[in-house]
């Protein structure tokens, strides 16, 4: 049975109040659960994101972040992982920032939905419609068999899921806001930060021409003075050129509090665009002193 792709979920409206017994009703609720799994549970938190902010977690205390080259779900993971109350992600490409807000509204989607009875209908699903629907021709039994351990697995992630990040009240639902901001231009934000953060980005923005030192000054100007971290991921080498990305931080007044090598930061490398060669990444934290 070919599906075609579901709709985005914060378009999705399922009446919880009508029986699931059709292919169709079946797939819809089928497409928000697949959302929710592919987006928001382990596979992209825990096992990819999580990893990287291990080597400088305890160099942290967290309450407000600022994550600049903002990805979809970097931000949030961040928030997440350190607790904290405001997470802002910022980028020069308005793709990106409209991706990121996808995401913000496919969480509030979700949260709306009002998760028990989505697990209710998840449960119904594995116990009524699937076998129904195998009973009526309308799926194979290798489909049947497939399917039920597949929306099992969902319903065990979406439980894990929602006792982790979900508050019982959507009010206190923690998510992070984003900006169209170009870090070399002056960053016009009220908020000083306990934490920066930037992974793969400066060389990028490096080679599109702008101005690393005034990123930098304009970085450590929302940096909180003494307690607050600003901690960086590059590569050490591109296209054959080794990179150096402490020294626009020392000239601004910044001091580097550590580094560490690669095989700490997630066992990340990027592809250096020649030929199949790779350039290991380094990581820097560095503090604004009291002036």
């Amino acid at each position: 049975m070919k599906v075609s792709d579901p709709p985005p979920l914060q378009k999705v409206q399922i009446n919880f109040d009508t029986s699931i017994d059709s292919p169709e009703s079946y797939y819809l609720l089928g497409s928000c659960i697949q959302n929710i799994n592919e987006i928001l549970v382990n596979e992209h938190f825990e096992n990819r994101y999580f990893p990287r902010f291990e080597w400088f977690k305890d160099h942290v205390r967290a309450e407000s972040i600022l994550n600049f080259g903002c990805s979809r779900r970097e931000s949030l993971a961040l928030m997440w992982h350190f607790g904290a109350k405001i997470s802002i992600g910022i980028d020069k490409k308005p793709e990106k920032i409209s991706d990121a807000n996808r995401l913000v509204n496919l969480i509030k989607a979700v949260n709306n939905l009002h998760l028990p009875n989505l697990i209710y209908e998840i449960e119904k699903i594995i116990k009524i419609t699937l076998p129904n629907l195998c009973s009526n021709g309308q799926i194979s039994k290798a489909e049947l068999d497939k399917l039920i351990i597949r929306y099992d697995q969902y319903l065990g992630e979406l439980n894990i899921w929602t006792e982790k990040y979900l508050p019982a009240d959507i009010r206190d639902l923690r998510l992070p806001k984003y900006h169209k901001v170009n870090i070399s231009d002056v960053l016009e934000l009220d908020d000083q930060f306990d934490l920066i953060y930037g992974r793969c980005v400066l060389y990028i923005a490096e080679e599109d021409g702008d101005d690393i030192y005034a990123a930098a000054r304009n970085l450590a100007s929302v940096l909180k003075p003494v307690s607050g971290r600003l901690v960086i991921v590059e590569p050490i080498l591109y296209k054959g050129k080794t990179l150096d990305f402490v020294q626009p931080f020392l000239d601004v007044g910044m001091e580097q509090v550590m580094d560490t090598s690669n095989n700490e930061l997630g066992g990340n490398e990027i592809n250096n665009q020649e030929g199949d060669k790779t350039s290991e990444l380094k990581g820097y934290i560095f503090r604004k002193p009291l002036i």
